[in-house]
């Protein structure tokens, strides 16, 4: 039961539908600050073991509030409902500090789409955990997210991975440069082409060691060289060890990607932990990328959910194929459809491929031009 009275200006939005996770938060703060309603999201991360917002999440919304110039109310860490009234979006430079290992890119999806619609060249400096669980690692925003969307939305955006911060400690740093756009322009990706790279790196910091970084590298690699013999000649995966001023605290990982001639890219990848071996880990990252290989497809899931908001913000019909739709893709589309004018369609295939399709609101920048800054 909420502890808030709405008026019938504010958007009630129940945080505990379908994935119930805080995908719904990020959404609701994307769409509400660039359209200008009002929202009341309640249960929020309902469906998690430990409810309500964690520092990532928080530091999303305020944020937000920032670039947005709107008022927040209830937004603390452990709340479950908050109200947000949204002002006019301003471009300028913006900080996130989650001063936990709470994963940047969470942070990233919430500020970007709301950047890219600001008057003006920004820039987000975002601190916290760059490889964390249960998020996209920032190598699969600077090695799949940043090239696909930029090139198929037609916007730019660089980022910069400055640091690496790990759990429990934190401490990376991300500096993203954001250039507005007027529009999006809708996407059109349904046959996956001919593979015509695949690359991959391994890592370590701190105190661990480099034969780790090896041994996840080797066993990715002979992995998927005997699944696919084309690889021993295509694929190469570099190992390295952070330095001192790259990284915070302990920490290593693996992460593979694929791309193809119509500009499909694929991903695998692996956190190092302690409750995983380095050979385990390796092989992870590995079948993880082998699964995408052998379907239809052009995005694999972790892309899947991430295309909904672009695609319904962009002007005219993007059509993309992906695999079978997860909780986290129908959530997102829920959430879109709930508050814009965007409207989709899903088509399943004999092949267990799918077809989404969405007719874009046609969302126009009205801060095109004008100079305001934060």
């Amino acid at each position: 039961m909420s502890v808030f009275q709405t008026g019938p200006d504010v958007l009630n939005i129940d945080g505990s539908v379908l994935e119930g996770g805080g995908q719904i938060l990020r959404m609701a703060m994307v769409f509400s600050g660039l359209l200008h309603r009002p929202i009341h999201v309640f249960n929020i991360r309902a469906g998690r073991v430990k409810p309500g917002l964690a520092a990532q999440h928080l530091n999303g919304l305020i944020v937000a509030k920032d670039i947005c110039q709107g008022r927040l109310e209830n937004a603390h860490i452990g709340s479950t409902e908050i109200i947000f009234y949204p002002g006019n979006i301003t471009s300028g430079n913006f900080y996130a500090d989650s001063k936990t290992a709470g994963s940047v890119t969470l942070i990233m999806q919430v500020a970007l789409p709301l950047l890219l619609f600001s008057s003006g060249q920004s820039q987000l400096i975002v601190k916290g955990g760059t490889n964390a669980d249960m998020a996209p690692p920032i190598d699969y925003y600077i090695h799949l997210w940043r090239p696909v969307f930029c090139h198929f939305f037609n916007f730019n955006i660089d980022i910069h991975d400055v640091r690496r911060g790990f759990f429990p400690k934190g401490g990376g740093e991300v500096n993203v440069d954001v250039t507005p756009v007027q529009y999006i322009r809708p996407i059109e990706l349904t046959q996956r082409g001919e593979l015509t790279a695949v690359w991959g790196h391994a890592f370590v910091a701190g105190g661990v060691k480099m034969n780790t970084a090896q041994t996840m590298a080797d066993t990715a690699y002979d992995y998927l060289v005997k699944s696919y013999p084309d690889f021993k000649t295509k694929l190469k995966i570099t190992t390295y060890q952070l330095s001192s001023d790259k990284a915070i605290g302990n920490g290593s990982g693996v992460y593979i990607f694929a791309a193809t001639s119509t500009g499909a890219r694929y991903s695998g990848g692996c956190n190092g932990s302690p409750r995983t071996s380095p050979g385990e880990c390796g092989l992870n990252a590995a079948k993880e990328l082998w699964s995408s290989l052998c379907e239809n497809i052009c995005f694999d899931e972790h892309t899947q959910d991430q295309l909904i908001v672009m695609m319904a913000l962009a002007k005219g019909t993007s059509r993309v194929r992906v695999g079978q739709i997860s909780l986290h893709t129908r959530t997102a589309i829920h959430i879109a459809e709930l508050m814009t004018s965007a409207k989709f369609n899903i088509i399943e295939h004999e092949d267990k491929s799918c077809i989404i399709e969405c007719q874009g609101m046609g969302f126009v920048n009205k801060n095109w031009g004008r100079k305001t800054f934060h």
